[in-house]
């Protein structure tokens, strides 16, 4: 799954490096939490979207 807009849309415009490096960690700290051991959380910046790709465990998708 892609998220197509950033939570943090209206600091990435001003800080794009340190949300979207901290973004991430943020929702990995989330999955971790609520003990979801079925889904990675990945760093996958792209034009026209988020730059977190979610995908479930060992599955690559483009």
């Amino acid at each position: 799954m892609m998220l197509t807009n950033c939570p943090f849309h209206q600091l990435a415009a001003s800080h794009t490096e340190v949300i979207c490096q901290a973004n991430p960690g943020l929702l990995q700290g989330v999955a971790e939490g609520v003990g979801d051991v079925d889904h990675d959380i990945r760093f996958s910046p792209a034009d026209g979207r988020c730059c977190v790709h979610i995908a479930a465990r060992g599955r690559v998708e483009r």
